[in-house]
C-alpha cells in the first residue's frame, strides 16, 4: 500500500448519532425535538394513507356513538336553556344562558362514556404508530390489533380523568340538592380547568404510558412507572416535545380544522418515534 503525505484526509465514514438498536428499539438515547418532527414528517408522508386513513376508520366507527348522546342531552335541554334565557330578556335584564338542574347531573354520566369509548380503538392505534416509527410496514387493520389492551388503556384514562369526573360528581350531587344552576355552571368551568394541570404533568412524565400499555403490554400503574422512569433525565425534551406538536395542531385548526388531517396523525408517529428511542421502548417480544 503506497502512502502519500500530501493526500487529503479521507474522513472516516460514522454511526449515526441515532440509530435503531437490537430488537426494535433504539440506542443513543432520546433524540432531540428536531430530530423527532424531522424524522417523523418523513416517517407520516411516507405512510400517510395509512395513517390518515386509520383515523379516518376510528372517527367514523366511534362518531355516533361519542357523539349522538352529548347532542342528544344538549337538545333534551335546549327549551330550558331558551326559556331561561328569555324570561330574563322579557324583565329587562341581559340573557343569560343557565342550564336547568338535571343538565348538571347527568355530566358524569357522559364525562364517564367518553373515557371508556375513547380508549376502544387507542390501543391499536398506538400499536400502529409504533409499528410505522420501527419503519415496518403496517396496515390499516391495526387499529383492530389492540382490544386485548382495551381495559388497561380505561384504567389509565380513569387515572388522568379522575379530578375531572369527581369534579362532575360532586357538581350532580349539589344538583340533587337543590342547588342553584347559577352556581352549578360557573362551578362546572372551574372543574374543566382543573384537568390543565393534570395535562401538564403527563406531557412531562406520562406522556408514553399509552405507548408501554399497548406495545409493552403493561398495566397502568406499571407503565405509569415505566414512563416517569423513562422521561426522568430528559422531561424538559419531552415537554418540548408536546408544545411543539400543540403549537403544529393549532396550526391544523386554524387552517379551517383541515389540516388537522395532517397535523394529528404527525403528532402521534413523532410521539411513537420518541418512545421507540427508549431504552424502555423495545419491540415488545410478543407479536400482534
Amino acid at each position: 500500500m503506497n502512502y502519500n503525505p500530501y493526500a487529503s484526509p479521507t474522513a472516516q465514514p460514522q454511526a449515526p448519532q441515532y440509530a435503531p438498536g437490537g430488537g426494535g428499539g433504539y440506542q443513543g438515547g432520546p433524540p432531540p425535538v428536531g430530530v423527532v418532527l424531522r424524522q417523523s414528517w418523513e416517517l407520516f408522508k411516507a405512510n400517510a394513507g395509512v395513517a390518515i386513513g386509520a383515523m379516518f376508520v376510528v372517527g367514523f366507527i366511534l362518531a355516533i356513538p361519542l357523539f349522538a348522546p352529548i347532542f342528544g342531552v344538549q337538545a333534551y335541554f335546549l327549551s330550558d336553556v331558551i326559556s331561561t334565557a328569555s324570561s330574563g330578556a322579557r324583565y329587562g335584564r341581559p340573557p343569560v344562558i343557565v342550564y336547568p338542574s338535571g343538565y348538571f347531573m347527568v355530566q358524569p354520566i357522559l364525562g364517564l362514556w367518553a373515557v371508556v369509548l375513547g380508549q376502544i380503538f387507542g390501543p391499536g392505534l398506538t400499536r400502529l404508530n409504533v409499528a410505522i416509527a420501527r419503519n415496518e410496514s403496517p396496515s390499516i387493520g391495526a387499529v383492530f390489533s389492540g382490544f386485548d389492551r382495551v381495559p388497561a388503556s380505561i384504567g389509565w384514562a380513569l387515572i388522568v380523568q379522575a379530578p375531572v369526573l369527581l369534579g362532575q360528581m360532586l357538581i350532580a350531587v349539589l344538583a340533587l340538592a337543590d342547588v342553584s344552576p347559577m352556581v352549578l355552571q360557573p362551578l362546572l368551568s372551574i372543574v374543566s380547568f382543573v384537568a390543565l394541570p393534570v395535562l401538564v404533568l403527563q406531557a412531562v412524565g406520562f406522556i408514553f404510558v399509552p405507548w408501554f400499555i399497548a406495545d409493552r403490554k403493561l398495566g397502568p400503574i406499571a407503565a405509569a412507572k415505566a414512563a416517569w422512569n423513562a422521561t426522568s433525565s430528559n422531561r424538559g425534551e419531552t415537554f418540548l416535545l408536546m408544545l411543539a406538536l400543540f403549537g403544529i395542531n393549532l396550526l391544523g385548526a386554524c387552517a379551517c380544522g383541515i389540516g388537522m388531517l395532517v397535523t394529528i396523525p404527525w403528532s402521534m408517529i413523532a410521539i411513537a418515534y420518541a418512545y421507540a428511542y427508549l431504552p424502555q421502548g423495545q419491540q415488545a417480544t410478543q407479536t400482534y
